[in-house]
């Protein structure tokens, strides 16, 4: 019987080295809560020679990625960067424009502020379509 006690003394320690780690007792673990961002909508229309584009845009009040759509006689998707508390909102638009039963790629270049205070946000944009250029300022409020 000498045998065993050496035996279980071997045992005993391998649990204590291997087991008694992971037995407890545990720190309660700490959630952190995910801050909510508030996004902000903005939208607004275009007309020229007949030819109107209605604008949706949204992006984080508190500054990060813009994206929206443009439907009407062009369609595509706006993606971009506003930046808070500047107010400053840089864009691309990609799609198509219809223009006597003719579809054109289009893409176009948006560059503007965001004044949230007043609920407006004006942009200045270059589009081309084909061939064609146009560029002008586009109104939108704040929904």
């Amino acid at each position: 019987m000498d045998f065993i006690r050496p035996f279980l003394a071997s045992i005993s320690s391998i649990y204590y080295l291997v087991v008694s780690p992971f037995a407890g007792p545990y720190p309660t673990p700490t959630i952190t809560p995910t801050p909510s961002v508030h996004m902000v909508q903005a939208s607004g229309s275009y007309s020229s020679a007949g030819q109107t584009v209605n604008v949706l845009l949204r992006f984080p009040e508190s500054g990060g990625d813009v994206n929206g759509e443009m439907t009407g006689s062009c369609k595509g998707d706006i993606s971009g960067t506003y930046s808070y508390p500047s107010g400053n909102l840089t864009g691309k638009v990609t799609g198509t424009c219809t223009m006597l039963f003719i579809t054109l790629n289009a893409e176009a270049d948006l560059q503007g502020v965001a004044n949230l205070d007043q609920k407006t946000v004006e942009m200045n944009f270059v589009g081309r379509a084909g061939e064609y250029t146009h560029s002008g300022i586009i109104h939108l409020q704040l929904e």
